[in-house]
């Protein structure tokens, strides 16, 4: 994570709005360590005005002003929101993005990014099966977002799918949706350790101790010099692995 931050202060000085937007994707996601002062920080630049006015429509259509920023700025703080715990506030930025609809390349844009915000809610929630159920109805796929600004693989949508998918006991589909991972933009990439990890964790649960070894092995090397706040993670992946190594 501490290289990340610095690509993100490099990114801010050439160009702010995606750094922003990145930066709040980076803080939304659940596989990064919770820093409430950041996020509130991030928080608070979203709401101030014209803080996101040269963001581009998903459907890469060019607006006049600020008219795709309304709804990037609710999906982003939503799921900061969801993430502090703060679940009312979060569910309130999904009723408003609901009523905005959608916009003229996407009547349904307002409503599928309050799903994702939903999702968001119900996972943290503890509530994997409500995350289901509106991660499923979400339009999930390369076609629907395909702007630069930082989400255009949707890989919070599709990780927290994979997740719940997991934690419902359905590891084969979830092993196939963390096997996107990173798509081919690479907008994604904070995931791509983490989906090794969490497909190390399936493989092993199947019995499918080669599967297993591979992946908590590629888990580790891309890992190995981890922030001190998740080297827990890499103690127990490699614990894990010297044990299938072993054979035992």
């Amino acid at each position: 994570w501490g290289a990340a931050r610095r690509e993100l202060e490099q990114l801010e000085v050439i160009d702010p709005v995606s750094a922003l937007i990145i930066a709040a994707l980076y803080h939304a996601s659940p596989v990064t360590p919770t820093a409430p002062a950041e996020i509130q920080a991030i928080l608070d630049r979203l709401a101030e005005p014209g803080a996101l006015s040269k963001a581009k429509s998903p459907t890469g259509i060019a607006y006049q002003g600020d008219g795709y920023a309304p709804f990037l700025r609710l999906y982003l703080s939503g799921l900061l929101e969801a993430k502090l715990g703060r679940l009312e506030q979060a569910l309130g930025r999904a009723e408003t993005l609901e009523a905005l609809g959608g916009d003229p390349g996407d009547r349904g844009l307002g409503p599928g990014l309050a799903r994702s915000i939903r999702a968001a809610v119900a996972w943290h929630a503890a509530d994997a099966a409500g995350a289901y159920e509106q991660i499923r109805t979400a339009p999930l796929g390369p076609h629907y977002l395909t702007a630069t600004t930082g989400f255009a693989g949707q890989g919070y949508e599709r990780f927290l799918f994979g997740e719940s998918l997991a934690a419902l006991g359905r590891r084969t589909e979830a092993i196939r949706w963390f096997a996107t991972f990173p798509e081919p933009a690479a907008s994604d990439l904070i995931y791509l350790a983490p989906t090794h990890l969490r497909r190390a964790r399936l493989f092993d649960q199947l019995g499918d101790r080669a599967a297993a070894t591979r992946h908590y092995a590629r888990f580790v090397e891309l890992w190995l010099d981890c922030d001190p706040e998740l080297r827990p993670l890499v103690d127990e992946a490699k614990a894990r692995l010297a044990v299938l190594e072993r054979g035992a």
